[in-house]
């Protein structure tokens, strides 16, 4: 029950190079890298003296979504990020040894600004929410698109014409459900499966402040 989230974000590259074009940047030299697991970042790091030869470094890091989506289904991790806590604990704890520190030390070294964010929030779910749809309906637990869905519009936005919202439109009767609060969605025939598997874990692209407010952090490079 998850998006295939390569898939979803196989365009960033090209965006960041039309924003370039936009605000009159075309001209500046770009490198755009994102890495998915511990090996592409050691080589990173190893490559890092010929990336900031560049004047852009644009690196997406995946392990902090990774760790949400895999804890709903590893039962040493839902031991290990059993609450928002124990997330942030294994968040620092990765970062203090991670490659991705390093890169951040070499890049101050050498002066470079920093600015660090993200895509999304993450939420804790507590509560399973019934969810009428047809088996083509997408996967996701905080939302789904797909042809009629419906659900109890206290625990969720429905949204029956999606481009009053400025969504895409996939195919005749389209619709949309986005869980609100602490919801996530589950099927009445398999309820119990799904309530056991992601009830407690980490998600995201619903509505609720955790998700929707991201930070965002500007250093500054000591060299």
């Amino acid at each position: 029950m998850e998006e295939d989230a390569p898939s979803l974000n196989r365009h960033e590259k090209q965006f960041l190079l039309d924003q370039l074009e936009t605000l009159g940047l075309g001209h500046k030299s770009m490198h755009y890298h994102k890495i998915w697991a511990v090996q592409e970042g050691n080589k990173f790091q190893n490559r890092i003296k010929d990336y900031i030869q560049q004047d852009l470094l644009a690196l997406v890091v995946n392990f902090v979504d990774i760790l949400a989506h895999k804890s709903s289904q590893m039962e040493v991790l839902k031991e290990m990020v059993p609450d928002e806590s124990g997330y942030r604990t294994a968040v620092r704890s990765w970062l203090e040894h991670s490659w991705l520190l390093q890169v951040l030390k070499r890049l101050s070294e050498n002066g470079w600004s920093v600015i660090i964010t993200s895509d999304h929030g993450s939420i804790r779910v507590q509560n399973d929410v019934m969810v009428a749809a047809d088996r083509n309906a997408s996967s996701g637990v905080r939302y789904k698109f797909g042809r009629n869905l419906n659900t109890n519009e206290k625990n969720a936005l429905i949204i029956k014409e999606p481009g009053h919202y400025r969504l895409p439109v996939f195919g005749p009767q389209p619709s949309y459900i986005i869980a609100k609060d602490e919801n996530y969605f589950v099927y009445p025939n398999e309820a119990h499966k799904y309530q056991k598997k992601f009830k407690n874990s980490f998600q995201h692209g619903g509505i609720s402040m955790e998700e929707m407010m991201v930070p965002v952090a500007v250093m500054k490079g000591r060299g």
